[in-house]
């Protein structure tokens, strides 16, 4: 492959964006994510956020997940 051929496919997968560039702002909203979750106690059933988009994935209009109240992650004597 020449070149000018690599840059256009890294640029169609990447959108422009240097992946290390993206790998951070994946991790830095992961952690944000969780400190909200931390803080609020509210979340998805992973059971229900996939048969959300598996229904999607088919072509339906499923009703989106309920986010519910979880024992906060701290009570449950996490260590982290």
């Amino acid at each position: 492959m020449n070149e000018m051929l690599v840059k256009r496919l890294r640029k169609a997968f990447t959108g422009g964006k240097n992946i290390t560039e993206k790998r951070h702002r994946f991790l830095a909203d992961a952690y944000a994510a969780r400190a909200e979750f931390q803080r609020s106690g509210a979340g998805y059933a992973l059971a229900e956020v996939k048969a959300y988009y598996r229904a999607k994935l088919q072509g339906k209009r499923p009703r989106k997940p309920k986010l519910r109240s979880w024992q906060r992650y701290s009570e449950r004597g996490a260590t982290e």
